[in-house]
């Protein structure tokens, strides 16, 4: 969210002066109304979540995951994505053999689709699906995304037809006006800022790069790239000024105004923050019409109110806490640090005629003096601007990490940079669209100054990049931790509220206040980690990833790979490692080559040296050279141009650590086998009482030499029973063997396979085998993450889908 904008839309509008002994609410009723709904929002939400499953997700007996269907509805509005049309529906009727089902709202995607305008009537029949829920801690909730929209199921069509050609002719002209200036925008801009820009004003995230929203987002700017307060600010003041200029009465500028913001919040979807940013400026517009104050809290209640009632699944969700948040922090924290910092804005104010007066007194010329006077102007504007943008930090910080689990360190100073210039940025963008619909050279001229501008921003993030600790990984702080920050947060307040007519006790005790402040912001980024051995076996579909912290504090990671899920590593590995506050890997694990164990390896490697996640070392199985395949030998090359140790082991090699006992039983030395399988790395782990073997994808030479290790004479530093035994090759079935088994009798066997996968894992031999010796089952695919923690004597069981908090 973007300081200067809210703060200037703050100062804009008078404010109404309350009496102290009115106190903060008590001419706020707005305020009230939504707090009586606020709380029955959450009694609901958490008291009655069965309820309202039962109510919206009413599909979920009927299916499992998919089914097949008829859909009955009318055409919102559509968006192109890079391989179909995403197309949002309304007035839903679902048929599922003979059984309807009315949903106000629909998403659907096709590959070819008849041209469709608002308001139409479509046939189609295809498979409806439900929406993914998150199978690991950190994983991106897709479920309670689109729940804030109203939205609860997904529709794949086979086929779609027009049953009736009426449609809306506003909505119809305003996505026909969006689709031309998204041409303009590709027309004259690289693709990459052409995605930028098409996010940036007219909210289309669907071919933003990659690359650069992760940028955008690691250095505390990915609020440009989303239609927030900011942008339509920006826009409600150009229009405004505009129909002055051409002298256009009040009451019709005022009108005009708000008729071009609710057609742009059409257009563009009306997202929370655009939601937000119309209502409060159309109640500032009417407020001035009809000679009333406007108050900005009771703006920012009654359109929350309003949101709410529209969709009361988006209480909780990011953008609704973090656009009100931002709200709360301009009008609330940033008088206050005013307050401690000078005194109040009187205090600046003083402050600046004290330093103008002494430079007029002081000798120069008046070239010096201009320039001297202006340095001064430059200074107190610098400063308030950074207080606005560390005010809105304060008051949203627990929700950024709640929902991120990260912090960027120098975003307050890059939104110094950023915000101004992007005011320049959105009228050039806006302007050049609507040129470009007229005048593509006119346009094209204009889009030059768009693309440097974009390139400044490049360049800052990259430059914040490369700066130690520019993210802070904390980890998903607790609702104890938030509720403690926010309760010192508010006791400061307080005291600067009651003090606020004595300036001198406020800056005499402000080295105190600021130290409270500190304090409750290290309780915020405390993260707890549990002081026994943790292992978790991550759902990543069809492929395997262990992550393992001992006691010590160091952490492993065996494998990281699916062959079913695109981008594993940054969808499910990364966020896991994030929400568990984890910043470095001190060694990862590879078993073998293949790239349901690797995929997700490449991509924490390839961020190694430049992300959030570190990785110190790398530990290759060590067979012969007729093993080492162009994958094995990619890796490890991949690991020594990042600077990341490589290490190479075989049977009976230690990886060392304070409290646990780490042994490689496979591959033995110059191992020899046409399978990469077979050459899985084996390892043993034992922590106190309890022991754990991980089997990788271990085929029967493998299984041989293993069995021989744990048989021999010499094996007494290896269990005689292993408690937990990671199944090998996902539970195919030609690994683990009866025999092996029988060795081994593990009292828990973990299986990591893909949901309804191609290959039949875990096939019914394997799974009879598991039963022989008695052992308890749990699989990835359908248990989700399977968290294991051990205080050396007792291990206990989480399985994320059925225990997640």
């Amino acid at each position: 969210m973007c300081a200067s904008s809210e703060k200037a839309s703050a100062r804009e509008a008078p404010r109404e002066h309350l009496n102290k002994k009115e106190g903060l609410l008590i001419r706020r009723p707005a305020v009230w109304i939504l707090a009586s709904l606020l709380l029955l929002l959450s009694v609901c939400n958490i008291y009655r979540e069965d309820i309202l499953s039962e109510r919206y997700y009413i599909l979920d007996d009927v299916i499992d995951d998919q089914a097949e269907a008829e859909i009955d509805a009318k055409i919102n509005y559509t968006e192109k994505k890079n391989d179909s049309v995403a197309v949002y529906l309304k007035d839903v009727t679902v048929n599922i053999k003979d059984k309807y089902c009315h949903f106000s709202k629909l998403l659907a995607y096709s590959k070819k689709i008849p041209e469709l305008k608002p308001g139409n009537k479509i046939y189609s029949s295809g498979k409806i699906m439900v929406i993914e829920e998150p199978s690991n801690p950190g994983q991106f909730n897709l479920k309670e995304y689109y729940r804030e929209k109203n939205i609860y199921y997904k529709f794949i069509c086979d086929s779609l037809v027009v049953t009736d050609n009426e449609y809306n002719p506003y909505l119809n002209l305003l996505q026909n006006i969006k689709c031309k200036i998204s041409n303009v925008y590709k027309t004259c801009l690289p693709s990459k800022e052409y995605g930028i820009i098409n996010a940036m004003i007219l909210g289309d995230k669907s071919l933003l790069d990659m690359d650069i929203r992760k940028l955008y987002q690691a250095n505390g700017i990915g609020h440009l790239l989303a239609i927030s307060a900011l942008h339509i600010t920006i826009i409600c003041s150009c229009i405004y000024k505009l129909l002055i200029l051409i002298k256009l009465p009040k009451e019709l500028t005022s009108f005009f105004t708000i008729v071009t913001l609710i057609a742009y919040g059409n257009m563009t979807g009306f997202s929370i923050p655009t939601s937000r940013a119309v209502i409060m400026i159309v109640l500032s517009i009417f407020a001035s019409l009809i000679g009333r104050s406007y108050d900005t809290i009771s703006a920012a209640a009654i359109s929350a109110v309003i949101i709410l009632i529209q969709k009361p699944f988006s209480l909780f969700s990011c953008s609704f806490l973090l656009s009100f948040g931002s709200i709360l922090g301009i009008s609330l924290i940033y008088p206050r640090l005013l307050m401690i910092i000078y005194g109040g804005e009187a205090g600046i104010r003083h402050n600046k005629r004290v330093r103008l007066r002494q430079i007029k007194e002081g000798k120069g010329d008046k070239i010096s003096i201009f320039i001297r006077e202006n340095i001064i102007h430059f200074k107190i504007c610098l400063s308030e601007m950074f207080l606005s943008s560390l005010s809105i930090q304060l008051s949203t910080v627990p929700i950024i990490l709640y929902f991120f689990y990260e912090y960027p360190l120098y975003g307050v100073f890059i939104n110094l940079i950023v915000i101004p210039l992007a005011s320049l940025l959105v009228i050039l963008a806006a302007a050049g669209g609507i040129t470009g619909i007229v005048c593509m050279p006119a346009a094209r001229f204009i889009f030059g100054g768009v693309y440097y501008l974009l390139k400044i921003y490049e360049t800052i993030c990259n430059i914040a990049n490369s700066l130690p600790f520019h993210i802070i990984v904390t980890g998903k702080p607790s609702i104890l931790q938030i509720i403690i920050y926010y309760i010192i947060l508010v006791i400061i307040l307080k005291i600067i509220s009651k003090n606020k007519d004595n300036s001198r006790f406020i800056i005499k005790y402000r080295m105190t206040i600021l130290i409270s402040a500190a304090f409750s912001l290290m309780i915020l980024f405390y993260t707890y980690h549990y002081n026994g051995l943790y292992v978790a076996f991550l759902d990543v579909g069809q492929g395997d990833c262990i992550f393992i912290r001992s006691p010590s504090g160091q952490t492993y990671m065996i494998d990281g790979g699916s062959s079913d899920i695109k981008s594993v590593g940054e969808y499910r590995i990364l966020p896991f490692l994030r929400y568990n506050g984890i910043d470095k890997l001190d060694y990862i694990i590879m078993t073998h080559a293949d790239d349901d164990h690797i995929s997700g390896l490449t991509e924490i490697i390839n961020q190694s040296d430049k992300g959030d996640i570190h990785v110190d070392n790398m530990i290759f199985p060590n067979p012969s050279d007729k093993c080492k395949d162009a994958s094995y030998n990619d890796m490890v090359s991949l690991c020594k141009e990042k600077n990341i140790k490589t290490h190479f082991i075989n049977t009976g090699d230690k990886i060392h650590d304070k409290y646990i006992d780490m042994t490689c039983l496979n591959p033995s030395k110059d191992f020899e086998s046409e399978s990469a399988n077979a050459y899985s790395t084996v390892i043993s782990l034992i922590y106190g009482k309890n022991s754990y073997i991980f089997m990788g994808d271990v085929e029967k030479e493998g299984e041989e030499d293993v069995l021989n290790i744990l048989s021999s004479s010499d094996a007494d530093i290896f269990s005689d029973r292993y408690d937990v035994l990671k199944i090998a090759h996902h539970g195919s079935k030609n690994s683990s063997s009866e025999e092996l088994l029988k060795e081994l009798s593990p009292a828990l066997s973990v299986i990591s396979c893909g949901k309804n996968n191609r290959y039949g894992h875990p096939h019914k031999e394997l799974l009879e085998r598991l039963n022989k010796i008695s052992s308890d089952i749990v699989r990835t695919d359908e248990s989700g993450a399977v968290i294991l923690t051990n205080d050396g004597t007792n291990i206990n069981i989480q399985k994320f889908i059925n225990d997640k908090t």
